[in-house]
């Protein structure tokens, strides 16, 4: 472990006790490599590091690089507010037909012609949809649980891609009757700052990173360049990772998750909104008052229930705030495949936190965040948490006599709003595809089970999908990320998402001696708008896709 301080009028925070509580939370979570920062208003930062960056057994360092996955999305909604005020009078031209440019503009008046359209369940709301709602998760759609792997990432995707898919993909809510995390409205975000600015990471790179000296990018191969850049691990085996974002679509998650770091480089954007969006080294403003208001207020209800320790917690636009011990919090994490991560500022307190890490762990994660603005307000501290072993969700005998039989259901199938069609494989698969298929899930799972289906999914997210048979036509969804030829120094396959990991439940439906399709539920914790209104599967499923 290295850690740094330089003595000023600010309290130490990571002291000996405190190092040794996260250096405790470190062992027992198993995490390869781990960089915090915190962050004083106006005093020196304090640095701490653990473990390995990358499979040389580089030490990780406060300069390390690494993708800051969803804490991305503030640097988002900060551009767009940015943008505003480019707009106000004598500045930058408004948009034809448009007298201001605000936080409840529509995001239609922004687009060309046609570019923004909504499924028909929206019609009603589509042309007032504002750049609030998309920002504040509360439009009312989702991405699909996890299968948010479905609807974007596919080779070629786009920001304007994933726009366009808006249109066919199916509300889980009334649109702003409550919060619902949606990645695909950040990337029609994005979109917008694309269309207004010719290209939203040039306009981030040089309105926020270069006044504030930030090295950080949105380039992994730019990044990789610099020898700082820190490689991801799968947990317990400790297997290296690619970057899970890539310089073939890193444009595509640019805006919801796509900025690369370093705890060096965020903490000067930290400082900055401890000094509310101004640069406290020049005095330039960074992000104007009004627009660090915005951004930093909550509009929607996250999180219903607080504790005795925590309040409810509310979303802004890109992110949370909460009450913490009688303290104001503005908050945000994220988690890729390959990293970990967390941002916090207390704007009273004007005391900030960075934790970075190169493996998937929220829990870890916000117990090290915690800590330290424990340790930050004066409360104790308390025993580190113990991880959860986890419990498996396959169900053992499960299979029972099927009509159809899993084999009837094999074949392709296509929806709209999800991109390329899927083509699935049972074990009597014949044919190049079908063998290149279930070859590389024997090559990484090992024993396959006759009643399930397989099928190649290249997305974001995962490379592969299994379906495992529940009885009768009704399947459990698992996604993995599969490697058969392993990565880095270490050839020998492996598999980063565990089988036991249910996305939602896939029904068939069969007309006659057809199959018409399936539907894809349960990937919403609440009943949505459509189940409630009952009806046939084709309707009222989260997701539905036609036997082509």
């Amino acid at each position: 472990m290295t850690s740094g301080f330089s003595s000023s009028a600010a309290t130490k925070v990571l002291d000996a006790e405190l190092l040794g509580h996260i250096e405790t939370i470190f062992t027992t979570h198993e995490i390869p490599g781990l960089s915090i920062a915190v962050v004083h208003a106006d005093s020196p930062a304090e640095f701490a590091n653990w473990g390995i960056r990358n499979e040389d057994g580089d030490a990780m360092a406060s300069d390390s690089l690494m993708p800051i996955a969803s804490c991305s999305k503030a640097f988002l909604a900060s551009a767009m507010g940015i943008l505003f005020e480019d707009f106000a009078p004598g500045r930058k031209p408004l948009p034809e037909g448009l007298s201001r440019v605000d936080w409840d503009t529509p995001a239609a008046a922004l687009l060309p012609d046609c570019e923004w359209k909504l499924h028909t369940e929206f019609e009603t709301m589509s042309s007032s949809m504002t750049l609030r709602d998309m920002l504040s998760h509360r439009t009312g759609l989702h991405q699909y649980g996890l299968s948010h792997f479905l609807s974007y990432g596919e080779p070629g995707d786009v920001p304007a891609t994933v726009l366009h898919r808006l249109r066919y993909q199916r509300p889980a809510f009334e649109p702003r009757t409550r919060y619902l995390y949606c990645n695909p409205m950040y990337m029609s975000a994005q979109h917008i700052l694309d269309v207004q600015t010719g290209s939203y990471t040039d306009f981030v790179e040089r309105r926020i990173f270069k006044p504030l000296g930030m090295s950080a990018m949105y380039s992994p191969d730019a990044a990789i360049v610099t020898g700082r850049a820190a490689s991801g691990f799968t947990k317990h085996d400790r297997r290296a990772l690619p970057f899970f974002i890539n310089e073939d679509n890193h444009q595509l998650g640019a805006g919801p998750g796509g900025v690369i770091a370093s705890a060096h480089d965020l903490v000067k954007w930290v400082r900055m909104l401890l000094h509310g969006g101004v640069n406290p080294e020049t005095g330039e403003v960074i992000i104007p008052k009004a627009v660090f208001e915005a951004v930093t207020t909550a509009h929607v209800i996250s999180d219903g229930v607080g504790t005795a320790e925590k309040s409810i917690v509310g979303y802004g636009l890109g992110w949370r705030r909460l009450s913490y011990h009688g303290h104001d919090v503005v908050y945000h994490s994220g988690g890729n495949n390959d990293v970990t991560t967390l941002i916090m500022f207390a704007p009273h307190d004007r005391v900030g936190l960075v934790v970075l890490m190169n493996q998937e762990g929220q829990t870890a994660n916000f117990d090290i965040g915690w800590a330290i603005l424990r340790k930050a307000f004066g409360i104790l501290l308390g025993a580190p948490a113990k991880p959860s072993s986890g419990t498996s969700s396959r169900q053992e005998g499960r299979r029972t006599k099927t009509e159809p039989a899993p084999a009837d259901l094999t074949g392709t199938y296509y929806s709209a709003g999800q991109g390329s069609p899927i083509t699935f494989f049972d074990l009597s698969g014949r044919g190049p595809e079908a063998e290149r298929v279930l070859s590389t899930f024997r090559t990484v799972s090992g024993e396959l089970a006759p009643g399930d289906l397989y099928a190649v999914l290249p997305r974001t997210w995962c490379t592969h999908v299994r379906l495992v048979h529940l009885g009768d036509a009704r399947f459990s969804l698992r996604y993995n990320w599969f490697f058969p030829e392993g990565h880095g120094k270490d050839k020998a396959p492996f598999a980063l998402h565990a089988q036991d990991e249910e996305c939602g439940i896939v029904q068939f439906v069969c007309e006659g001696d057809r199959v018409a399709g399936f539907g894809l539920t349960g990937t919403v914790e609440e009943e949505t708008v459509l189940e409630r209104r009952g009806g046939r599967l084709q309707d009222i499923a989260d997701a539905w896709f036609d036997k082509i």
